[in-house]
């Protein structure tokens, strides 16, 4: 058996999600502070697809948590999942380095925005902090944290 010096929650901090549900409309995570990461992952859970339904999703970038200058995340976003092309009850993990932001003008937050379209979907996105900057992780948000 390994030994491993750091607990997975001293690696990654809990920022954001959307919970797990049934949508119909467009769906986002709020806007959220990602300055202290090297990096941040995006995980997207996909349950059932309405008959004919998409999900799109992409990652949305702004100068502070309040969306100021808002624009999307660069060549940054999922190729739409389909129900027809069999996405229902999947994954879909987003690698997001902070050098993909426009940090040259200040952008360090961000909004993850999900759209389902045609019919109802279910999903949930979780949005977590790696590579801490300058802290250890938090387990702050967490309904449990079990090591």
């Amino acid at each position: 058996m390994g030994m491993y010096t750091a607990d997975v929650g001293e690696l990654l901090e809990f920022l954001g999600q959307i919970a797990p549900g049934a949508y119909a409309a467009q769906q986002d995570t709020g806007w959220m502070s990602v300055q202290d990461y090297h990096r941040v992952f995006i995980i997207l859970h996909v349950g059932t697809m309405g008959a004919l339904g998409t999900i799109d999703l992409d990652v949305e970038q702004a100068t502070d948590t309040t969306g100021t200058g808002m624009k999307n995340v660069t060549g940054f976003s999922i190729t739409q999942l389909t129900q027809a092309g069999g996405d229902s009850d999947g994954v879909v993990i987003l690698d997001l380095q902070m050098e993909q932001l426009d940090v040259s003008n200040n952008y360090d937050a961000i909004n993850v925005e999900v759209t389902p379209l045609v019919a109802f979907s279910d999903f949930g996105v979780t949005v977590w902090g790696c590579s801490s900057r300058t802290k250890p992780a938090s387990v702050a948000g967490l309904l449990q944290h079990v090591t």
